[in-house]
């Protein structure tokens, strides 16, 4: 009679389920230094880099001096969401520091951030698979709304 082997260490699936956790942590990582502008109107021939720049070295008043050099990469998302309501593509910025955006954050949280008479949104890029994850609690969070305070743990 033949007996299987112990297995040392983990099963397969284990091994996944670390790696796929491993694989969040590093885009969550990644992405930590990202803004999401929602709602900053297309034009044709758009400097987004020198507008929004511009805009929130005003926004902050005067508490960074030099966005321009703070900031490695500002592009537009393509979504085929907006595109198909008719809405202007979000804005990414990616600065060089956690600290900048941080800043922002919590200004926007007490101000408004407007360019010209649009109310802009800013929020913190999140990754789609944490996401994804979230929704499974949208009950949740809905039953909670804004009367209770919470706070999501990472990485759901």
């Amino acid at each position: 009679r033949h007996r299987k082997p112990k297995r040392e260490g983990q099963s397969p699936r284990s091994k996944i389920k670390n790696l796929e956790m491993a694989s969040l942590m590093e885009e969550c990582k990644n992405t930590e230094r990202h803004l999401r502008f929602r709602g900053i109107i297309e034009r044709k021939d758009e400097d987004i880099f020198e507008t929004l720049t511009t805009k929130l070295t005003d926004y902050l008043e005067g508490e960074v001096t030099d966005i321009q050099k703070s900031t490695d990469l500002i592009y537009r998302v393509n979504s085929p969401i907006a595109t198909k309501r008719n809405l202007p593509r979000d804005v990414v910025i990616q600065f060089n520091t956690r600290r900048l955006r941080d800043m922002i954050l919590i200004k926007s949280y007490r101000d408004e951030f407007k360019i010209g008479d649009n109310k802009v949104i800013i929020l913190k890029e999140i990754p789609r698979k944490i996401l994804r994850k979230r929704k499974e609690y949208k009950e949740i969070v809905d039953f909670l709304g804004k009367n209770i305070r919470y706070r999501w743990e990472f990485p759901e």
